[in-house]
C-alpha cells in the first residue's frame, strides 16, 4: 500500500516490450499520483492516445507495426453479395463475465488500437469510402511456432485444408466502389458533420412556441439540453430526447418583436443557469429584415382582427335594433360596419346613412387597410403561397361583406333587412384571418428555429413517414409549415391519418399541433403502406365526408431491401452469426490462457482472425503455423458481410433529408463496427506473435473488448445510452434499427 502511495507507477513497456514508449507515457500520466499531473478530461486523454498510436499505425498508408515484425498484411477485399449462410451457434452468447476484469486492465491498450483501426479505415472520415483495396497495408505478427518472420506474400497464402466434396467454394468477392447514390437529393445538412438536433416543424399557438425535433442525439452524461429565447428570462425549457430521437419544446413565446435568436445549450443536469453557460449545440437566428417584416405583418393582422371584432359587435347591435323595429339605428350600425371594414381611405367610406356624420368606431385604417399592410415578404417563405391565398381570400370576403351591408343601407323598411349574408361573410373573413395568422406564426417560428433552405414546392413532398425500430410503429409528419389544407376546410381543422380510402378506411390517429403522429401499425396495415393518407373531415368535390390532404409514395424499394436484410438467411442474420463465433473463440482463447495451453491459444487466435476476414482476407490461412488453415465460420467473414450490408444500404433511394440521414448514419455505424473488427484481427495477430500465455493476456483482453464493441456496441460518450445517432451501435443493433431505413414521402393530393 505504501508503494502505491509513494513510488512511481511501473513502466508498462518495461513489463511488456510490445507496449510503445509513447503509449507508456499516456499510461503514466493517466495513473499519476497527483491529480494536477493527470489528464484534465477524457478528450485530452483520447488526443494523447491518438498521438501515441501514430507511431504504431501509419495513418497515410493504413499500416500497423507489430514489434519486431515486417511481414505485410492487407485488408480484405469487399464483396457485395452475401449468400447461403449456416445457422448461428446453438449455445448463443457465452458467459463472458470472467473476462471483464482482463478487458478493463487492458483498456488503455485497446483504446489506442481502436483509434488506430479508425485511421486504418480511412482517417477521420469513415463516410467517404466503403471499400479498401488490397494495396492498403498493415503488419502481421511473426510465426511464433518456428521463430521466423515471413518476408513475402507466399508466406501468407491460405493453407490447403481438405474440404468435403459437396462443399461449394465461397463466392468470389466483388469490390464495392465509393458511395454512389442514385439521383440523391441535396440534403439540407452537412453529412460530414451531422447536427445534434433536427427541427422538423415549429409554430406559435396560443402564445406559446412549439418546436418539434427528430433524429436527435442524447446529451452527454450528466447534462441536459436547455433552450434559450430572446425576451425570456432564464431557459425557455428543457429538451428531452426519447429513445427514438424525438423531442418537443413547448415554451412561452414573447412578443415576436423581441425575438431574433434561438439557441440550445448543454448544461449540467439539475443546474439552473440564468444564461447559457455550457456549450451551444444548436443556434439559429432570424434575419433582421425578414424578422422585421414578419413582425409588421403580425402586428397588422392583430389590428385587422381587432377591427373585425368591432364590426362583429355592430353586427350584433343591428340584430337588437331589428327586433326593436328601429330602422335608423339599423342603418347607422350598417354604416359603422362598412366604414370599419373599408377605412377612411376606402372608396365607400363616408356618411352612408345620410345623418350628417361619417361615423367609424374603428381606427380609420380599416380591416382592408390593415390587411393590405401585411408584408408581401412572407411570399418568400415556406408558407408564402398558402398565406397569399388566405390573404386574397380575406380581401375578397371583406368586399363581399361590404356589399351586403350596403344593401342594408338601401332598405326602406325593417322587413327588407336581412343580416344573414353579411354576418356569414364577416365570419368567413374571420376564418381566413385565423388561417393567415396561424400560417404567419408558423412562418416566424420556422424562420426562427431553422436555417434549412426553402424547399422547392414542385419537387419536395409535403411530408415523410418512416418506421421506428420495432417495425410496428410509424412516425408520420409534415414538412415545415404543415400539410396544406384547402380553403373550404373548417377552421382549425383536425387532420387524421388513415390506411386506405373510402368506406373501408381505418383511422390510425390524429395529427398534433405540428402535424405529426407516432402510432402503432399492424402487419396488415403495414402491407398497405402505400395506402396511408392524411385527410380532414370536410366534404370533397365528390361529396365524400372527408377530404384527402396528402398521400404516400409507396416505399417499395426500401421495404424490399429491409426485408432482405432481416430474412433468416439474410446479411444481418449471417453477420450476427459470424460475429458471435468470433466472441466464442475469444472466450476459448481466455480459457486456454487460464489452462496454460499455449498452442491451443494460438489456434483459437488463428480462428478469430480467419472468422473476421474470411477466405478472401489478406491474412487468411495457417496463422499459427500448425500446418492447417482453420476457419469455423462460413468463409465469407465479418468484414465481407459488413460490405454486403453496406451495398444494400447504398441501394436505397435518397430523395429526402430523412433518407440521406439514415443512410449516412448506417454507413457510419458500419464503418465504426468495421474498425472494431479490424482491431480484433490486430489483437489476434499480436497473440500469435507472443511466446507465452502471460505475454498474450493483454491482447486477448483487447480482442475481447473490441469484439464486444463490434457485436453489442459501446457507450462511447458515456451518457448511459448506446444510440444510433452517436455511432455507438454494434452488429446486434443493426438488426434492431433496420426498420428505420424504410422512409417514404407523402405528396399533396392533387
Amino acid at each position: 500500500m505504501m508503494k502505491h502511495i509513494t513510488e512511481p507507477v511501473p513502466s508498462a513497456c518495461a513489463s511488456n516490450p510490445l507496449v510503445s514508449a509513447a503509449l507508456d507515457d499516456v499510461i503514466q500520466r493517466a495513473m499519476a499520483k497527483s491529480p494536477e499531473d493527470r489528464f484534465a478530461d477524457v478528450g485530452q486523454m483520447r488526443l494523447a492516445l491518438d498521438q501515441a498510436m501514430a507511431s504504431e499505425i501509419d495513418t497515410v498508408t493504413g499500416s500497423a507495426q507489430t514489434a519486431g515484425d515486417s511481414r505485410p498484411l492487407g485488408r480484405v477485399a469487399n464483396p457485395t453479395l452475401v449468400v447461403a449462410y449456416p445457422e448461428a451457434s446453438a449455445d448463443g452468447r457465452r458467459q463472458r463475465g470472467w473476462l471483464i476484469a482482463a478487458a478493463i486492465a487492458s483498456v488503455l491498450l485497446v483504446a489506442g488500437a481502436v483509434v488506430g483501426a479508425t485511421q486504418l479505415l480511412g482517417g477521420d472520415d469513415s463516410t467517404d469510402a466503403i471499400a479498401a483495396t488490397s494495396e492498403d497495408q498493415v503488419e502481421v505478427a511473426p510465426n511464433a511456432s518456428d521463430g521466423t518472420t515471413a518476408t513475402d506474400d507466399a508466406a501468407l497464402a491460405p493453407a490447403t485444408e481438405a474440404a468435403p466434396a459437396d462443399t461449394e467454394p465461397a463466392p468470389a468477392p466483388s469490390p464495392v466502389t465509393d458511395r454512389e447514390t442514385p439521383q440523391a437529393a441535396v440534403p439540407s445538412f452537412d453529412t460530414k458533420n451531422i447536427l445534434v438536433l433536427f427541427v422538423h416543424n415549429a409554430t406559435i399557438l396560443d402564445g406559446r412556441l412549439i418546436v418539434g425535433f427528430d433524429r436527435s442525439r442524447q446529451p452527454s452524461a450528466g447534462t441536459s439540453y436547455m433552450a434559450w429565447l430572446d425576451g425570456v428570462i432564464g431557459p425557455a425549457g428543457e429538451i428531452v430526447i426519447d429513445q427514438n430521437g424525438q423531442a418537443r419544446l413547448d415554451s412561452a413565446m414573447p412578443d415576436v418583436a423581441l425575438v431574433r435568436s434561438f439557441r440550445v445549450s448543454e448544461e449540467p443536469t439539475g443546474s439552473n443557469p440564468s444564461a447559457p453557460s455550457g456549450p451551444i449545440v444548436f443556434s439559429t437566428s432570424i434575419d433582421e429584415l425578414a424578422g422585421g417584416a414578419l413582425t409588421i405583418s403580425v402586428s397588422a393582422l392583430d389590428a385587422e382582427e381587432r377591427e373585425l371584432g368591432i364590426a362583429q359587435e355592430h353586427d350584433l347591435l343591428m340584430r337588437n335594433e331589428i327586433e326593436a323595429g328601429n330602422l335608423d339605428e339599423v342603418r347607422r350600425h350598417a354604416e359603422h360596419v362598412v366604414n370599419i371594414m373599408d377605412g377612411a381611405a376606402g372608396d365607400t367610406f363616408g356618411d352612408l346613412d345620410r345623418n350628417g356624420r361619417a361615423e367609424n368606431p374603428g381606427d380609420d385604417i380599416g380591416a382592408r387597410g390593415h390587411l393590405a399592410n401585411v408584408s408581401v415578404s412572407v411570399a418568400d417563405g415556406f408558407l408564402g403561397t398558402e398565406f397569399a391565398t388566405a390573404q386574397t381570400r380575406a380581401t375578397d370576403q371583406i368586399a363581399a361583406a361590404e356589399r351586403e351591408f350596403l344593401r342594408i343601407l338601401a332598405a326602406d323598411t325593417i322587413g327588407e333587412v336581412s343580416l344573414d349574408a353579411g354576418t356569414e361573410q364577416i365570419e368567413a373573413t374571420d376564418r381566413s384571418l385565423a388561417q393567415a395568422r396561424s400560417l404567419l406564426h408558423a412562418q416566424f417560428a420556422i424562420d426562427l428555429v431553422s436555417d434549412a433552405p426553402v424547399p422547392a414546392s414542385d419537387i419536395v413532398g409535403t411530408g415523410v413517414v418512416w418506421l421506428l425500430p420495432s417495425g410496428r410503429e410509424i412516425v408520420l409528419r409534415s414538412g415545415p409549415g404543415g400539410f396544406p389544407v384547402s380553403a373550404d376546410a373548417p377552421t382549425n381543422p383536425e387532420l387524421f391519418v388513415q390506411v386506405g380510402d373510402g368506406a373501408a378506411a381505418t383511422r390510425l390517429g390524429v395529427l398534433d399541433a405540428l402535424d405529426m403522429l407516432i402510432v402503432s401499425i399492424t402487419a396488415d396495415q403495414l402491407a398497405q403502406f402505400d395506402e396511408l393518407i392524411v385527410a380532414v373531415d370536410a366534404p370533397d368535390s365528390a361529396g365524400s365526408g372527408s377530404q384527402v390532404i396528402a398521400r404516400i409514395a409507396p416505399p417499395v424499394e426500401a421495404l424490399a431491401v429491409v426485408e432482405a436484410l432481416l430474412a433468416t438467411d439474410g446479411s444481418l442474420a449471417q453477420l450476427n452469426a459470424q460475429a458471435q463465433l468470433v466472441i466464442d473463440h475469444i472466450d476459448l482463447m481466455q480459457r486456454e490462457i487460464d489452462g496454460g495451453t499455449f498452442p491451443e491459444l494460438r489456434r483459437h487466435a488463428d480462428h478469430v482472425a480467419n472468422l473476421v476476414e474470411g477466405a478472401s482476407g489478406e491474412h487468411f490461412g495457417d496463422l499459427d503455423g500448425d500446418g492447417v488453415s482453420q476457419n469455423p465460420g462460413d468463409d465469407i467473414g465479418v468484414l465481407a458481410h459488413l460490405d454486403g450490408v453496406s451495398a444494400a444500404v447504398l441501394s436505397l433511394p435518397q430523395d429526402t433529408d430523412e433518407q440521406v440521414f439514415y443512410t449516412t448514419i448506417w454507413l457510419d455505424a458500419i464503418e465504426i463496427i468495421r474498425g472494431h473488427a479490424v482491431v480484433v484481427v490486430d489483437q489476434a495477430l499480436r497473440v500469435n506473435a507472443t511466446d507465452s500465455p502471460a505475454e498474450a493476456q493483454p491482447f486477448v483482453a483487447g480482442a475481447f473488448a473490441s469484439g464486444v464493441s463490434m457485436l453489442d456496441g459501446a457507450d462511447a460518450d458515456g451518457n448511459g445510452v448506446i444510440e444510433m445517432f452517436s455511432g455507438e451501435f454494434g452488429i446486434r443493433s443493426l438488426d434492431e434499427q433496420a426498420s428505420t431505413l424504410v422512409v417514404a414521402q407523402m405528396f399533396s393530393e392533387g
